[in-house]
């Protein structure tokens, strides 16, 4: 997800729960948004999920992935 979409989630009062896998993580852990060590996590941390990924095979990995 894009940190203008994690920025407008937290400034209109959603928390926001983010795998760190991405160069703009610190920015969002910054404005507030928390980070989990795997996608499992995320999951088990929240009520609901939202994934955006680069390509078909980062969907799979997500998805059919160990985690």
């Amino acid at each position: 997800m894009g940190c203008g979409i994690v920025k407008n989630l937290l400034n209109s009062g959603h928390s926001v729960v983010v795998e760190p896998h991405r160069h703009q993580v610190p920015q969002v852990q910054e404005a507030g948004a928390e980070d989990a060590d795997t996608p499992s996590d995320v999951i088990e941390f929240t009520d609901g999920t939202n994934s955006c990924v680069s390509d078909l095979q980062e969907a799979k990995d997500l998805v059919f992935g160990n985690c």
